[in-house]
C-alpha cells in the first residue's frame, strides 16, 4: 500500500518487514493517500512522507547522519597560496614540485608586494614588471584529450587600458596553451591560440564584469574529450563554450601576472590569491565548495593535532590556538582525518582577540564546526562548542543544549538587554553522531536573527526576546570546547571549527556540509560504460581502468543505472599502478554492489573469486571476494611481509540478488579486519601487520578478478565499485549500501533505526536508534513485529518501527 509521491516511488529493501494494521483509513488529497501509505515528495519538501489520517506529514525530518570531507587535492598539480612574505620563491602547496620565482624588477623580494589577502596574505602586482614564473610541465600544459581546471581569486586596482594578465602559459603569440585576462569591460577572458593561424579561436568572456577593490573568484574546466570549456564566478557556472581546437601543449612557462612571452606588457595591476591548477575537471559541486570553503575565511582550526598543545590556524590569518587542560592534546577518529577531544571538565583551545576574528557577526558572519558529542557537557547540559565571550556580559556562545534534549543553541551578550538565545527544537542532533553544525548572522540587519543548521539543512528554532545592540567580543579569546570561566566543557570530539567573515548563504554551507562525499575516494568505478573497453574513474583521480576478456563490456542492468558482466573465464578490468592505490601502511576500504548468480559456487580457484583485489607479484595482496566454501562476502589483506590478516560473512551471496559488499582495514600494527554485507557488520578480525601495502607493478589493481595468477576470476555482475584511502565507519557503509536512489528506505540493524535517502543521497534517520533485539510487542492498535518492521498507529496517527525491543515513533 505504498503511494507514488510525485512520480517517486519509495523502494524498500527486502530486510525491512511491512506490517499495516487493518483498521479503515482516512485520506490524505493531493496526492491522494490513506493513513499508514508512505512517498518521497521529490519537487516539494524533499523528504519522505507520510499520510497520518488528514495530511501528507515528514517522516522524521531528522538531520542527515553521514557526510564525508571531499577531497580538494586530488590531481591538484599546482596549487600557489602566495602567501609568502620574503624572498623571490614561490611554494607549490600541491605536492607537485611546481614552485615559482618572484620577478620585480627591484630586489626580487616579495615583502614590499605582500598585503593582506582573500585568505591569509596575498602578492599586489603593480601593472608593470611584477610576476611570477613556473615552468613547464606536461600536468599544466594542453594536448589532446587534456583535461584541467583552473582557479584563482583576483582584486584589480585599476581597470587595463586593453587588458591585463592573470594567468598564463604561452609559447608566442601564436602559440598559446591558455591564458586567462582582466579585460578594459571589465570581464575575465579566456583564450588560446593553436599555431595553426587561427588567430584567437576562443576568446571567452565571463557574463559578469568585476570592479576595482573588489575580491572574485574566476574557476573554469576544460574538457578535451569534449571541447568544452566552463566558465565559473564565484562558484557559479555562466558559460559553456565548444572550442573548436584541442588546446595546445607548448614548452612555454606558467606565469602570473604578465604573459609568458611578453615581459612587461598587459601586466596585471592589483592582488592575486591562492591561484590553482587542477589536471582534472572539477564538478560544478565541487566548485561551489571551492568557493564556500575559501569565501570570507578568516578562521579554521582542522584540529588535526596529534601531539603537543599548539592548535594551527589554516585561514592565513595566523591565529594559532594553546590547548589546555591537559599536557598535550587529546587525539581522536574524526570527521576529517582526526579531531579533539575534549573531557567534560576542563580542556578547551583558546585563540587570542584578534582583528581578523573580531565581532565576525558584525556586518555577517557565520561559525561551523563537526561535533560528536558524548553527553550534553559539564554545567547542565551546555557544554560549549565554540564561543567568544566573558560570562554574560559581552560576545556570543554556541553550546549543546541538553534541557530540551536533542539539540544546539546560539547565544549573544546583548547592550542593556541582558543574555538573548536561539534553541533549535528537539531532535536535531544526535548524541554519539557526528553533525555539522553551524550558524550565521548579521547584526546589521534589523531583524537581528541567526539562521542555525545542522548538516547543511537550515533548522527551526525558538528564541528569548530581541536584541537591538550586540555587545563587542574583540576583548575575548575565543575558546574552541569550553567557556571564558572554563565550567561549561565539551564532551565529546570537535573538528574543523571554522569562522567566515561573511553570512554565507544556505547554498554556500550545503556546499561545504554536503561536499564532503569523496574525502578519502581514491578509485570509484561507476562500471556504467555500455560500449568500448576504458572503463571512467570517477574519483578525480584519473585511475581509469581497461576491460579485458571480451571486444568490449558486456553491460547489463545495474544497482544504479547499469552495471558490467563477469563470465569468470577471462573478464576482468585492469587499473594501472598509481601512488594514489598505494597505501602503506595507512587504512583503507573496498566495496561493490554485486550480483553472483544461484548456480555460482564461487570455487573459481583458491579462496574464492574475486570482486576487487590488489596484488604484487606475489605479495603484498589484497581482496573483497566471495568465498569459495560457503560463498560468503570475506575480505583479506596480506602485508609485504607475508602477514595475512582476513575476516568473513555470514551471508550466501549467491542467490541471485543484488548485496553490498565492503570490505575495511584499520589500524597497522594493531589492525582490525571488517567485512560488511548490506550495510551490516558482520565480522572482524583483529591482527598486526609489520610490512606495508604498496604495490610496484604494471598493472596491481583489478576488478572481477586477481591481476596475476592465480586470478581468481568472478562469475557475478558488479557495479559501483570503489577504494578508499581510509577506514570507512559503519555509518558511511550503510550510506553506500541503503541510498542509490531518491527515497529508496530501508532497516540498518548496525544503527537499528529506520533511514531513508534524501535528493543527494544523504541518509536520515526515521527516529530514534534503539538497541536491536528479538523484536516488538502487540501494543494498543500496534500489531507485533520483528525488529525493522514498521506501521501505522491509529491511535497515535503516527508511524512507527520496531527498533527490536520497541515501537519507535517516526516524528511529524
Amino acid at each position: 500500500m505504498l503511494c507514488e509521491r510525485l512520480k517517486i516511488f519509495l523502494v524498500l529493501f527486502v530486510m525491512v518487514l511491512l506490517v499495516f494494521p487493518s483498521a479503515s483509513h482516512a485520506v490524505c488529497s493531493s496526492p491522494t493517500g490513506v493513513a499508514g501509505e508512505m512517498g518521497f515528495d521529490l519537487t516539494g519538501t524533499g523528504q519522505m512522507e507520510y499520510c497520518n489520517d488528514t495530511s501528507w506529514v515528514e517522516a522524521g525530518a531528522i538531520a542527515p547522519v553521514v557526510a564525508i570531507e571531499p577531497n580538494m587535492n586530488a590531481a591538484l598539480v599546482g596549487h600557489w597560496r602566495l602567501d609568502e612574505t620574503s624572498g623571490s620563491t614561490i611554494t607549490d602547496s600541491s605536492g607537485s614540485g611546481n614552485g615559482g620565482t618572484w620577478s620585480d624588477n627591484v630586489n626580487a623580494d616579495v615583502a614590499e608586494e605582500t598585503v593582506a589577502g582573500k585568505l591569509g596574505t596575498s602578492i599586489h602586482f603593480d601593472g608593470t614588471d611584477d610576476y611570477v614564473t613556473i615552468a613547464d610541465n606536461a600536468a599544466l600544459s594542453g594536448g589532446t584529450n587534456a583535461t584541467l581546471t583552473w582557479s584563482f581569486w583576483f582584486n584589480p586596482d585599476s581597470i587595463p587600458a586593453g587588458e591585463a594578465q592573470l594567468l598564463t602559459k604561452s609559447l608566442s603569440s601564436e602559440n598559446k596553451d591558455w591564458e586567462f585576462a582582466y579585460k578594459d569591460g571589465q570581464t575575465v577572458r579566456f583564450y588560446y591560440e593553436n599555431g595553426s593561424g587561427n588567430d584567437a579561436p576562443c576568446r571567452c568572456d565571463t557574463i559578469s564584469t568585476f570592479n576595482t577593490g573588489e575580491w572574485n573568484l574566476i574557476t573554469a574546466t576544460y574538457d578535451g574529450n569534449t571541447n568544452a570549456l566552463k566558465m565559473y564566478v564565484n562558484g557559479v557556472l555562466e558559460s559553456t563554450f565548444t572550442l573548436t581546437y584541442d588546446l595546445p601543449d607548448t614548452t612555454g612557462s606558467v606565469q602570473i601576472g604578465q604573459r609568458s612571452y611578453a615581459a612587461g606588457v598587459n601586466n596585471f595591476d592589483g592582488d592575486i590569491d591562492d591561484v590553482r591548477i587542477y589536471d582534472r575537471v572539477l564538478t560544478s559541486t565541487e566548485i561551489a565548495y571551492l568557493y564556500a570553503s575559501t569565501k570570507d575565511l578568516v578562521g579554521h582550526w582542522t584540529l588535526d593535532e596529534t601531539s603537543g598543545t599548539s592548535v594551527t590556524e589554516y585561514s592565513g590569518n595566523g591565529n594559532t590556538g594553546t590547548f589546555i587542560g591537559e599536557a598535550a592534546v587529546v587525539s581522536a577518529d574524526g570527521k576529517i582525518d582526526t579531531a579533539l577531544t575534549f573531557d567534560n571538565s576542563n580542556d578547551y583551545v583558546s585563540i587570542s582577540a584578534d582583528a581578523t576574528i573580531n565581532d565576525v557577526f558584525t556586518g555577517g558572519g557565520t561559525i561551523m564546526a563537526w561535533i560528536y558529542p558524548e553527553t550534553y557537557g559539564e554545567g547542565g547540559n551546555y557544554g560549549r562548542i565554540l564561543a567568544k565571550a566573558s560570562g554574560g556580559s559581552d560576545g556570543w556562545h554556541m553550546h549543546m543544549d541538553g534541557g530540551t534534549g536533542e539539540a544546539f543553541a546560539f547565544s549573544v551578550n546583548c547592550v542593556a538587554a541582558g543574555n538573548e538565545w536561539w534553541r533549535t527544537n528537539t531532535g536535531t542532533l544526535q548524541i554519539n553522531e557526528w553533525s555539522h553544525v553551524a550558524v550565521s548572522m548579521d547584526t546589521d540587519n534589523t531583524a537581528n536573527t541567526p539562521t542555525m543548521y545542522v548538516n547543511g539543512e537550515s533548522v527551526s528554532y525558538t528564541s528569548t526576546g530581541s536584541c537591538t545592540t550586540f555587545s563587542s567580543d574583540s576583548a575575548e579569546n575565543l575558546l574552541i570546547g569550553n567557556m571564558d570561566n572554563t565550567a561549561r566543557t565539551f564532551d565529546g570530539q570537535i573538528d574543523d571549527a571554522r569562522i567566515y567573515g561573511g553570512t554565507l548563504s544556505a547554498s554556500e554551507i550545503k556546499a561545504i556540509y554536503q561536499q564532503t562525499q569523496n574525502y578519502g575516494l581514491v578509485g570509484h568505478w561507476k562500471l556504467d560504460e555500455t560500449s568500448g573497453t576504458s572503463i571512467a574513474d570517477s574519483s578525480g583521480n584519473g585511475n581509469t581502468g581497461t576491460f579485458s576478456g571480451e571486444a568490449a563490456v558486456v553491460s547489463v542492468a545495474g544497482k544504479i543505472d547499469t552495471a558490467l558482466s563477469f563470465d569468470g573465464s577471462d573478464d576482468y578490468i585492469g587499473i594501472n599502478d598509481d601512488d594514489t592505490l598505494d597505501f602503506g601502511t595507512g587504512d583503507f576500504s573496498f566495496a561493490a554492489w554485486v550480483n553472483v548468480p544461484t548456480s555460482e559456487d564461487c570455487s573459481s580457484a583458491g579462496d574464492g573469486e574475486t570482486f576487487i583485489g590488489q596484488r604484487d607479484s606475489s605479495r603484498p595482496h589484497t581482496y573483497l571476494a566471495c568465498h569459495v566454501s560457503d560463498q560468503y562476502a570475506t575480505f583479506t589483506a596480506k602485508d609485504s611481509d607475508d602477514i595475512s590478516i582476513s575476516s568473513i560473512g555470514n551471508t550466501p551471496l549467491n542467490d541471485g540478488v543484488w548485496h553490498h559488499v565492503a570490505g575495511v582495514k584499520e589500524g597497522h600494527s594493531s589492525a582490525i579486519i571488517y567485512i560488511y554485507v548490506d550495510g551490516v557488520l558482520q565480522n572482524s578480525t583483529a591482527g598486526s601487520f609489520t610490512g606495508d601495502f604498496n604495490y610496484n607493478v604494471a598493472t596491481p589493481t583489478s576488478i572481477g578478478r586477481f591481476n596475476v595468477s592465480p586470478y581468481y576470476n568472478v562469475t557475478a555482475v558488479i557495479d559501483e565499485a570503489r577504494m578508499y584511502n581510509r577506514a570507512l565507519s559503519a555509518s558511511e557503509i550503510a550510506q553506500l549500501s541503503i541510498c542509490t536512489k531518491p527515497g529508496e528506505m530501508g532497516y540498518n540493524f548496525g544503527a537499528h533505526v529506520l533511514q531513508w535517502c534524501d535528493v543527494v543521497l544523504d541518509v536520515y534517520n526515521a527516529g530514534t536508534a534503539g538497541a536491536g533485539g528479538g523484536g516488538c510487542a502487540a501494543a494498543g492498535t500496534k500489531v507485533a513485529g520483528v525488529e525493522g518492521g514498521y506501521q501505522y498507529d491509529t491511535t497515535s496517527n503516527k508511524m512507527v518501527f520496531c527498533d527490536g525491543a520497541s515501537w519507535v515513533d517516526i516524528p511529524n
